[in-house]
């Protein structure tokens, strides 16, 4: 099976451009690429390539599709019949590794998790494996960037239970279901696959990294279950530059976004603004009637990133001078590098830890932060630094704790002033010296004796 990409027009290829050079671009459109493989891994290389820009993509795999492979990419047909193969056994893999390997320091634990792992096929290992390798085939194919001249080794073992791995993932928790998500029920158990399709997210944006992320929580069966939703928003236009580093959208769908969110959202705000302003009614005369705008239960997921900086691009500011169009884009080419493989790489990353964070890790140590540059190639991991811990009294406390008051008295009336003041120096030993509301002052120890007097009794 062969995919050919045509060129298309410059815009379309303009991000990729500006970041690679017209000289490695013109390289790449003439290179035909064979990826061999077409599992998560396999699949998530070819996708990279094809919007890199290679002229042409072989796809080779005599294996048919099993159903394991659901759960890593999304071009295999829904209904395939080989099942998955069953685990693999731990003490066989030891006792073969110290045959291959006598003398030889082993650890058995990684063996065994390696063992127990290895029909398990991950989505965003896929999703980062697969930047990593398509942009070493776009360095040889390009001449651009440092290739990597080593192995590389990579794992996401703290993506596992912290605690009760034993008891968590049992022979019968990780066995197959015929079911698309059965490569990854295999390394994490049906009970956190039923979690994940509980779960209600909210995707703000939905260009490269939206995209992306799309991608992998459909692979993964975010919200996908009972109960579960994602809710995508995106108030951009879709634009030709976009379709180099996403394969969501199609050519026919650029300036779709802006001319449906005017019609649904921008139009009906403005004609309610005119109404309640003395403007102009709706027609006949009579007032244009809003309908009911159902957002439904809007949870935004907490998806740790890392630091993910971008950068701070002061446009109104920012002197270009006279520059060609080309210059410019060149510019803003090299501020913020539009590439498919550095997109798909980082929102593996991301999607590792939402696995930590629907399970519930409590271990700081478990999470991570991630910097990357595939051009170099360098790629490093730190762990998160704990926020510092203070004490008054016998109370230990961070910035991230707060004191809860309940402001309405048993009477139906507001707690006073004095009375919020009275609570803390009984309830936490603690004198209230000054107390404010954003920018405003509302009590302080230095306030002229007439205003606290005042201020004293007011809810």
């Amino acid at each position: 099976m062969t995919m050919v990409l045509a060129r298309g027009s410059s815009s379309a290829a303009s991000g990729r451009r500006y970041v690679l050079g017209h000289e490695a671009m013109k390289r790449m459109q003439t290179s035909n690429v064979l990826v061999s493989g077409l599992r998560g891994l396999g699949v998530e290389v070819a996708k990279n390539l094809v919007l890199g820009g290679v002229k042409s993509v072989t796809l080779h795999d005599p294996q048919p599709a099993a159903w394991a492979d659901l759960a890593s990419q999304p071009v295999s047909p829904r209904d395939p019949v080989t099942p998955v193969p069953p685990q693999g056994d731990a003490g066989a893999l030891l006792a073969l590794a110290r045959e291959v390997a006598p003398g030889a320091p082993l650890d058995p634990e990684l063996l065994r998790e390696l063992a127990f792992q290895a029909c398990g096929d991950l989505a965003p290992v896929n999703a980062f494996l697969g930047g990593l390798a398509a942009q070493e085939v776009m360095k040889a194919v390009s001449g651009k960037f440092t290739p990597i001249t080593q192995w590389l080794y990579f794992d996401a073992l703290e993506c596992l239970p912290e605690e009760n791995k034993e008891t968590l993932l049992t022979e019968e928790q990780c066995r197959p279901r015929n079911s698309r998500y059965d490569g990854q029920i295999a390394v994490f158990g049906a009970d956190l696959q039923a979690k994940l399709g509980a779960q209600k997210y909210f995707v703000v944006g939905a260009g490269a990294i939206g995209c992306e992320l799309l991608k992998n929580f459909a692979m993964m069966g975010l919200g996908c279950g009972p109960g579960g939703h994602v809710t995508v928003t995106d108030m951009d236009t879709i634009e030709k530059s976009n379709l180099n580093r996403q394969f969501l959208f199609r050519p026919w769908d650029v300036t779709w976004a802006r001319d449906e969110f005017e019609g649904l959202f921008k139009q009906p705000a403005e004609n309610v603004n005119q109404f309640l302003t003395g403007g102009s009614m709706g027609p006949e005369g009579h007032p244009w009637v809003l309908g009911h705008l159902a957002v439904g239960h809007l949870a935004v997921g907490h998806l740790a990133m890392g630091h993910l900086a971008v950068g701070h691009l002061a446009v109104g500011h920012l002197a270009m001078g006279h520059l060609a169009v080309g210059q410019s884009k060149l510019i803003a080419g090299k501020i913020i590098p539009a590439i498919a493989t550095t997109t798909g790489a980082v929102v593996g990353l991301a999607c590792l830890e939402l696995y930590k964070l629907v399970q519930g890790h409590r271990r700081l140590g478990s999470y991570k932060n991630a910097f990357l540059n595939l051009a170099l190639p360098f790629v490093g991991f730190s762990e998160p630094l704990a926020c510092p811990r203070n004490k008054y009294y016998e109370v230990e406390w961070t910035l991230w704790d707060r004191f809860e008051v309940q402001g309405l008295q048993p009477d139906g009336k507001e707690m006073t002033l004095r009375q919020f003041l009275a609570y803390f120096k009984k309830e936490h030993r603690l004198e209230i010296t000054m107390l404010s509301q954003g920018v405003s002052m509302l009590y302080s120890f230095f306030m002229p004796a007439a205003k606290l007097r005042e201020r004293h009794d007011q809810p």
